[in-house]
């Protein structure tokens, strides 16, 4: 067990979503997950925020064999921090898919990561999922010692 995996809350549940609204329509269910615990602390440091979507590929046995990450923020594609954190996340999942055409199946998740509220010398992250299908993980900027002084009115 890594000390990463020592320090993260292991959870362990069955979240069906319909796909469609048909009968037969596909449900993903995710089986286990390792939630994130915080916001990337370099990425909070630069201030870098915004949403990134993984786009999975699960294996007959329910591992992600394959990630592609995307975004359309040019801000993230240039410090992609947040690519990365994503991808380590996902990566530990495993899902299954009740009603698939077949074993293996594609699945998208999208995390959403925000810096909100007043600057915080302290991380004050929260994480909501709402799965299988969202992340969202906020967070406090951090203090700044060499921005320029806020107007009190």
């Amino acid at each position: 067990m890594t000390s990463r995996s020592s320090l993260c809350l292991l959870i362990v549940l069955c979240i069906v979503t319909p796909v469609a609204n048909s009968q037969n329509s596909p449900n993903v269910c995710v089986k286990h997950i390792v939630s994130p615990l915080r916001y990337p602390p370099i990425a909070r440091q630069a201030r870098i925020q915004g949403t990134v979507v993984a786009k999975l590929r699960v294996g007959a046995d329910g591992t992600v064999q394959q990630v592609n990450i995307l975004t359309d923020d040019l801000l993230l594609r240039a410090h992609p921090i947040l690519q990365s954190e994503t991808e380590k996340i996902v990566r530990e999942w495993t899902f299954e898919c009740s009603g698939c055409a077949s074993p293996e199946f594609e699945h998208t998740v999208r995390f959403t990561y925000r810096l909100e509220g007043e600057d915080s010398q302290y991380d004050t992250s929260k994480v909501t999922m709402d799965l299988p299908t969202e992340v969202i993980i906020t967070t406090a900027p951090p203090v700044c010692d060499h921005c320029p002084a806020k107007e009190k009115r």
